[in-house]
């Protein structure tokens, strides 16, 4: 009779472990998620490209990352035409050329890329991941009057922000040309599904040709990735260790437990 109460106890303490596992491996995915492509980003080499590429990649369906399409992702020379960067928030994003998921892992892309910048509306779309130092989702914060600045295709500009907006992602309207030189920045509401997409409108100030306001630039960038690099840890790692510590300690205590 004691040897059956014990392997039924014993079974139904591997089965309390076995919930207590998954729960822990589903509270930390997107923690995971989170630290890898901040890794992955601020890892990843970059050059800059002059003039965008002969061939540029078809577009593709667009679809949230997951945590296998993440890992799947690996730390290499990449080429973007271009870099946006909004200090008032903590947007520092590289531009790619091609509607792909992979772009949109590493960056933002541009939606209609034989738009140029001097006559026209151009519009870049990034990913929303939950992080607030991650790709574009720090746009939630984005103010009339802030200042946005543009890497692209090797010449510097300057815009303002004049309306932030709440859209549809049907109402492509939104972001139709333009004949004056305008940028729109446009990411999704939420990091999960979502018909709605932050629309975030901004004037052209002019070029930036001082090598001083470049380089300002340039030490911009690297603190923003500086701040990344440690918002991680607090962000992602902490939660992981928490949560693991915590089922650790619940794994023995469900093991001493008679």
């Amino acid at each position: 009779m004691k040897k059956q109460n014990y392997q039924h106890s014993k079974k139904i303490k591997a089965v309390i472990i076995g919930i207590l596992t998954l729960a822990a491996v589903l509270f930390s995915v997107p923690f995971l998620q989170d630290f890898y492509t901040c890794y992955v980003k601020s890892t990843t080499t970059v050059k800059y490209a002059s003039k965008l590429p002969e061939a540029i990649q078809p577009a593709e369906t667009i679809h949230a990352p997951t945590l296998q399409t993440v890992l799947g992702m690996q730390t290499q020379a990449r080429t973007a035409v271009g870099r946006v960067v909004m200090p008032s928030v903590g947007l520092d994003d590289d531009i790619y050329a091609g509607l792909t998921n992979e772009n949109l892992f590493y960056g933002a892309v541009t939606l209609f890329p034989n738009r140029t910048v001097r006559k026209h509306n151009l519009v870049l779309i990034g990913h929303n991941m939950g992080h607030t130092k991650v790709h574009f989702g720090v746009l939630k914060d984005a103010k009339v009057g802030q200042k946005v600045y543009l890497q692209y295709l090797g010449k510097y500009y300057q815009y303002t922000v004049y309306k932030t907006s709440t859209i549809l992602e049907t109402q492509i309207n939104k972001v139709k040309d333009t004949v004056d030189s305008e940028l729109s920045l446009v990411t999704c509401s939420a990091p999960t599904q979502t018909p709605n997409r932050i629309l975030v409108q901004a004037k052209f100030d002019g070029l930036i040709a001082n090598p001083r306001s470049q380089a300002n630039m340039q030490r911009s960038h690297m603190k923003m990735v500086n701040n990344t690099q440690k918002s991680v840890v607090g962000y992602d790692f902490w939660p992981i260790f928490i949560i693991w510590l915590v089922y650790l300690l619940l794994v023995i205590l469900v093991i001493v437990l008679k």
